[in-house]
């Protein structure tokens, strides 16, 4: 189900991720980077359409996220270190 995900799309989502990361004032919300990141992590993967499948859900966030990663890596997209230091679900 990730793999079908095309590369331009998870482009655009480690980059969405990167300006959410960005723009959000945490301590203004009374929360810290790795909830925040969460719920953007949980609002895309409802995006993305993942939620659609009877899948275990778990797994398939974890899957996301590495293949946020791994996506992120391979394409070298500045600021993704700063979401990674604080990515939850990570396997890494």
């Amino acid at each position: 189900m990730i793999t079908e995900i095309p590369v331009k799309v998870l482009e655009k989502a480690v980059r969405d991720l990167i300006a959410f990361n960005e723009f959000t004032l945490y301590f203004e919300r009374d929360t810290d980077e790795c909830t925040g990141i969460t719920f953007a992590l949980e609002f895309l993967y409802c995006s993305l359409n993942l939620n659609s499948s009877h899948i275990d859900s778990a797994e398939l966030i974890e899957d996301l996220v590495a293949k946020l990663d791994e996506t992120a890596q391979k394409l070298n997209i500045k600021g993704w270190e700063s979401v990674r230091a604080n990515l939850p679900f990570a396997r890494f």
